[in-house]
């Protein structure tokens, strides 16, 4: 318990000669020790099912990991963040009605790298503005389409 600082010092007692008064652990030393523990229990979290009601700080490098053999991990290491996911299988980022990747500013008008609506178009901007866009009938591109080869009718 990173948290809890014994009261009394039972080494100390110890080593005093037999018949010094002081020798004796009294019941209010159990009393404050007991007490100092289960202070120091409350402020730690259960290992199952613990609920957070506050923010909860990572260092730099400090990874949260998923799975038996961590293969879900996610970090920031003092310069850049990730989401890895090194297991079988695919990473799936899932949205109830819609997907959108911004750029990560204060408010929800920050700019859009691309916005996934459920059952409907995948766009893509640039400059927070949308540059391709997939329809019903294909895709629409706005501006300038340059590319290497066209092949099709």
């Amino acid at each position: 318990m990173s948290n809890y600082s014994q009261i009394t010092n039972f080494t100390a007692k110890d080593s005093l000669p037999s018949g010094n008064a002081a020798k004796k652990v009294k019941g209010v030393d159990f009393d404050g020790e007991f007490a100092a523990i289960s202070t120091a229990i409350t402020s730690k979290a259960d290992k199952t099912g613990a609920t957070f009601t506050g923010t909860v700080d990572l260092a730099d490098s400090v990874r949260l990991r998923f799975g038996a053999g961590s293969d879900l991990q996610i970090y920031h290491d003092g310069t850049e963040s990730f989401i890895s996911d090194t297991g079988t299988g695919n990473l799936t980022i899932a949205g109830n009605s819609s997907l959108r990747l911004r750029q990560a500013v204060t408010g929800i008008d920050s700019d859009l790298y691309v916005d996934c609506t459920g059952g409907g178009s995948v766009d893509v901007y640039y400059n927070n503005a949308k540059k391709l866009e997939t329809t019903a009938g294909g895709v629409t591109v706005t501006g300038e389409l340059i590319a290497t080869t066209i092949n099709g009718g």
